[in-house]
């Protein structure tokens, strides 16, 4: 018996490690009811939000669980929805296709969230890879 619990939480262990690895570096077209609407370039605890109206955001990513993250923009001037802390959890539903839903943290707005990532590389555009690095060496 202790055998197979023993197997069983390695194999939970396992897997809620491989979908935050999954999730933790690259890059991912961002999906809103069934239409692409951006591409994330995420290196461990920054990332990059490119829209398709040619906006960008740069965002901190802060992993609180292995399915949950704080994601907080971190513009110098913070105005609007730009104060705003994410909670987003996450849920691998394919391979390299997750599940998320974003709710405000640190407000009492009442609105979530849900869209689609969807990695489609590991690698990152160079532009992108040496801001996201600097980023992550403070």
């Amino acid at each position: 018996m202790k055998n197979i619990l023993l197997i069983l939480s390695s194999i939970l262990i396992l897997s809620c490690n491989s979908e935050k690895k999954g999730i933790e570096n690259g890059t991912f077209d961002l999906y809103e009811n069934d239409s692409i609407i951006g591409t994330i370039y995420r290196i461990k605890n920054f990332q990059i939000e490119k829209y398709l109206d040619n906006s960008e955001l740069i965002a901190k990513v802060e992993y609180q669980t292995d399915s949950t993250y704080l994601v907080s923009g971190i513009e110098k001037k913070k105005i609007g929805i730009d104060t705003i802390v994410w909670l987003n959890t996450y849920k691998k539903i394919t391979e390299n296709k997750y599940r998320i839903v974003a709710k405000p943290n640190n407000s009492n707005l009442e609105y979530e969230y849900r869209g689609i990532l969807l990695k489609t590389q590991e690698k990152i555009p160079k532009e992108y890879v040496n801001k996201l690095n600097k980023l992550n060496e403070k």
